[in-house]
């Protein structure tokens, strides 16, 4: 007897009994042939018993679950008077659905490649004439323009003293479209640096408007993912008087940037170098950073030999920050302003070291020892 739901989840039962053997232990072995047509279903119980002698009151019956449909099954009942140890074999035979089947979703597959190959091939073409015309723009028309695939490309672009940057969009611009502009996106900071103050991301089908710094630099980067990519864009960056000092006459002398340049195989980071060399006058906040470049083929090691924040754990007043590779603000390693300054191991042969402290924490410093070394690994 066996039980099975059909699709309309109604129970159906099926009973099969087989005649008794003519001769003991005939050749022929007892079988029975169960018409459920081509079910889809599984059997939910079959359950299969023998005869028991006169005399005996155990149950000679044993259960199995979910069988497999249009399948032969072979129950040996042996020993008969043990159910639990009675063995079933399962056979199935093979349909030519199967392979049919198969070699139809092998063939979407390939049909589906092809066309992501052709429409990868169209995108890396129009990709490249962009790069083509893009240089064409930026030396003739003085356009800015940043199309590059699989990769991140910033630009600082720095006025003359007492000047501020105006950035404006031309026609094509399409970057391709994304909620906050996580995967293609222009992004654009005010100052030098990629931690300077964030103006904006950009996405989408609609340029965006005039954009002024507040300085005589700005940070621009656009980031591709190599994925759906746009037109791209163009822009024309310019200079004007900076509003706030146009009273006085015109362009003033030029302030000194806060920046440092140190390479080879060793060297000294300090902070002693911004007053020896007037970067900042007394009672100024100090907000300097310092490139290191490695050796070629090299990385760089950092390891601080005097650290101290005169307002120690209030990172928004002094602190003493590490990037690996570029200022971008992903690339932030390490940021120190407690008690304690770590050792910094870099994965790249460009160091950035920030260090920031506000008018009432000008004694804090720091000096630290740059390395070249080579991972032979």
């Amino acid at each position: 007897m066996l039980i099975l739901r059909a699709r309309n989840n109604r129970t159906i039962n099926v009973e099969a009994g087989q005649l008794s053997q003519s001769a003991h232990f005939a050749l022929q072995l007892p079988y029975n042939v169960l018409g459920l047509g081509r079910s889809a279903n599984f059997l939910d119980h079959l359950y299969v018993g023998i005869p028991r002698p006169l005399g005996e009151k155990s149950v000679r019956k044993q259960e199995w679950t979910a069988i497999i449909p249009n399948s032969q099954l072979i129950v040996i009942p042996y020993p008969h008077n043990v159910p639990r140890s009675w063995s079933a074999k399962l056979y199935l035979t093979p349909s030519n659905i199967v392979l049919l089947t198969a070699i139809a979703l092998i063939g979407v597959c390939v049909f589906i490649l092809a066309i992501i190959g052709i429409l990868h091939w169209q995108e890396k073409g129009a990709s490249f004439c962009i790069r083509i015309i893009s240089r064409r723009e930026i030396t003739v028309l003085l356009v800015t323009i940043l199309v590059v695939e699989g990769i991140a490309v910033a630009q600082k672009t720095q006025a003359a003293p007492r000047q501020r940057i105006e950035l404006t969009f031309d026609e094509p611009y399409y970057i391709e479209p994304s909620f906050e502009c996580r995967f293609d996106h222009l992004e654009v900071r005010d100052g030098p640096f990629g931690f300077s103050p964030l103006i904006n991301r950009y996405c989408g089908l609609k340029s965006p408007a005039l954009i002024r710094s507040t300085g005589r630099f700005m940070w621009i980067k656009f980031t591709s993912d190599e994925e759906l990519e746009g037109k791209g864009f163009q822009a024309k960056y310019s200079f004007i008087p900076d509003p706030d000092f146009t009273y006085l006459g015109g362009i003033l002398n030029p302030i000194p940037d806060c920046q440092f340049e140190l390479s080879g195989a060793d060297g000294i980071v300090r902070s002693s170098q911004v007053e020896q060399e007037g970067k900042t006058k007394p009672g100024q906040a100090v907000d300097c950073i310092w490139t290191i470049k490695a050796t070629p083929n090299a990385k760089i090691y950092l390891r601080f030999l005097d650290y101290q924040m005169e307002h120690s754990n209030e990172c928004k007043r002094n602190f003493v920050a590490v990037y690996d590779g570029s200022s971008s603000i992903e690339n932030l390693k390490a940021k120190f302003c407690s008690t304690v300054a770590n050792d910094v191991t870099l994965q790249t042969g460009t160091g950035v070291v920030r260090m920031w402290a506000d008018e009432g924490s000008r004694l804090s410093r720091f000096r630290m020892l740059f390395t070249s070394y080579v991972d032979r690994k």
